[in-house]
């Protein structure tokens, strides 16, 4: 299984930054496909439930929105894996329409906030070693 989940703008050039700079030994689910935009009822359904059964089984999940972000689902997204009790980070890279209302909301529900994706790299290998570490110490 992965060890974090990629949510936030279906924009690959955000998501190959990440993958670069992201430790060789965090394994990522990311949920990009090309195609998304013509697949039928049936497949739309098998796409969700894949990405809603990563993002459950996932140890961290990330969101990074900037200006480009124009969709809801990503809120949708956001909103559940938080109501799940899923440890999330949320990258608000610039001024995005209704970013400050986001980020309340964020730091309302314990939600750590990030502006850049260097920031949100480095916040992500910090908790999953933090992650790790306990892992090791119950262990023992």
């Amino acid at each position: 299984m992965a060890d974090l989940y990629l949510g936030g703008i279906a924009d690959v050039d955000w998501r190959e930054q990440f993958r670069m700079h992201i430790s060789d030994d965090i394994t990522v689910f990311d949920p990009m496909i090309d195609g998304y935009e013509s697949l039928n009822d049936l497949e739309l359904a098998n796409q969700v439930a894949r990405e809603l059964y990563y993002i459950e089984e996932c140890n961290l999940v990330i969101f990074y929105i900037n200006d480009k972000w124009k969709g809801a689902s990503t809120l949708l997204e956001l909103g559940d894996a938080v109501g799940s009790d899923k440890s999330v980070i949320v990258c608000l890279d610039g001024k995005i329409k209704g970013g400050n209302k986001i980020k309340r909301y964020c730091e309302y529900r314990g939600v750590h906030v990030v502006s850049t994706i260097d920031e949100l790299v480095m916040a992500a290998e910090e908790y999953l070693s933090q992650e790790e570490l306990a892992n090791t110490e119950e262990s023992y």
